[in-house]
């Protein structure tokens, strides 16, 4: 009795966290192109575009997640999540190159300045996620809302720095 009383304590626990597997997920070469692409083409047709016709990098977040869900298999649950989490990784990497760059071009008080803010950010967007994986209560949703989420946060700050650092130089 105490070991099927332990095996449902652990399962319970599991199903009550966000699914961890997306962590592990990482982009493919192919992924990193096409956004990469994707965020070149924005910046070039905005180097030629008059004032309120220019597009927004923001177009890009997704794209490769979608593509990745349409893939034979990646449209259950964990496939949706674990392509969440792939482009979520992505987009990870260039918010860390993006704050590393902010952090070599801004003064040492402003980038005190932007440490706090990120750090701020970070407890938002967990705060956030998680909010999101609660809200769905104990469905399947739950872990598609959680990854979504990680996606468009962690992507959304990506940009936001990367505009910053353009305004840096």
């Amino acid at each position: 009795m105490r070991h099927y009383l332990l095996q449902t304590a652990i399962l319970l626990a599991c199903l009550a966290t966000p699914v961890l597997a997306q962590e592990a997920a990482t982009y493919t070469p192919a992924d990193e192109i096409a956004i990469q692409q994707c965020i070149e083409t924005v910046r070039d047709i905005n180097a030629n575009a008059k004032p309120g016709e220019q597009e927004d990098a923001r177009t890009c977040i997704g794209q490769v997640s979608n593509d990745c869900q349409a893939e034979p298999g990646n449209g259950s649950t964990i496939g949706i999540s674990q392509c969440n989490a792939r482009e979520t990784s992505w987009w990870d990497g260039y918010l860390n190159d993006n704050y590393a760059a902010l952090q070599e071009s801004l003064s040492a008080e402003a980038f005190a300045e932007l440490k706090k803010a990120q750090r701020a950010w970070i407890a938002f967007r967990d705060a956030e996620c998680q909010f999101q994986y609660a809200r769905w209560g104990y469905g399947t949703m739950r872990s598609i809302g959680f990854s979504s989420c990680m996606l468009n946060q962690t992507a959304e700050r990506a940009l936001s720095l990367a505009e910053l650092l353009t305004d840096v130089y």
